[in-house]
């Protein structure tokens, strides 16, 4: 689920100010089976526990912002940093 493209042009990183993009549907799946298994926290430090129906990532491609249940979460603590300790990050195709 990505907003459309009038709502995106809007929408900015809470923590960087940039632009967000959408994630791509392969990028998506991997982060899913990642949060599956347990490995993904956020910026709070908590574990992700829920499914991501969609994702935007910011310009500098450092942070997604999750859509879950079809809401935009642009909540600081709850946006996934995509460089976490052991796990590739399709996002931005770093090994961490």
């Amino acid at each position: 689920m990505n907003p459309a493209p009038e709502v995106l042009k809007l929408l900015r990183c809470p923590v960087t100010g940039s632009a967000l993009v959408p994630l791509d549907p392969e990028s998506l799946e991997w982060w899913n089976r990642q949060i599956a298994s347990g490995q993904v926290d956020n910026r709070a430090g908590q574990t992700v526990r829920f499914q991501l129906d969609g994702a935007l990532v910011n310009t500098d491609q450092s942070l997604m912002v999750p859509v879950h249940d079809g809401i935009i979460v642009m909540l600081d603590d709850e946006l996934i940093p995509t460089s976490q300790a052991g796990v590739r990050c399709p996002a931005t195709g770093a090994d961490e």
